[in-house]
């Protein structure tokens, strides 16, 4: 047996072993990062509420309308809370590739929000509209403040 075998023998089982243990460590790192599409998923989420809610809003006429989107808003408001949280359990700040994107996606955003807060303002000026709204203050505050006309 030369000696280039032997040692290759010996450490064939460590060497097994470190290569298992890599995997699993780059399994253990991968897991603790967070990917950039995390962010984007969380800004698409909300856009997307946002777009759902001046949907809804746009169908709000009168008093009998208002009581036929509360419960369709009741859900859109879920939707907002569940991907807040998920945005706050991201690391701060993003990344600086993420910003970035973000930052070129911004007029979606501010396009969805100022269509919210158009409908916002017209459905407030309505025979009950302020009320309302007021029904969802307490419970959903962290839309509302976003979009205020």
């Amino acid at each position: 047996m030369r000696k280039n075998e032997w040692i290759a023998g010996a450490l064939s089982p460590l060497y097994r072993f470190v290569r298992r243990c890599g995997a699993v460590l780059l399994l253990l790192l991968t897991m603790g990062c967070t990917k950039p599409e995390a962010y984007y998923e969380v800004f698409r989420e909300q856009r997307e509420t946002y777009r759902e809610v001046t949907k809804i809003l746009t169908e709000v006429e009168d008093e009998k309308s208002m009581a036929a989107a509360k419960a369709k808003l009741q859900e859109q408001f879920e939707k907002f809370a569940a991907t807040a949280r998920k945005g706050e359990a991201l690391p701060k700040p993003p990344p600086a590739e993420v910003t970035e994107r973000l930052r070129d996606d911004s007029p979606s955003m501010q396009r969805a929000i100022a269509d919210l807060q158009y409908q916002v303002g017209r459905v407030q000026k309505l025979e009950g509209g302020k009320a309302f709204f007021k029904q969802f203050e307490s419970k959903h505050s962290g839309l509302f403040n976003a979009v205020q006309p």
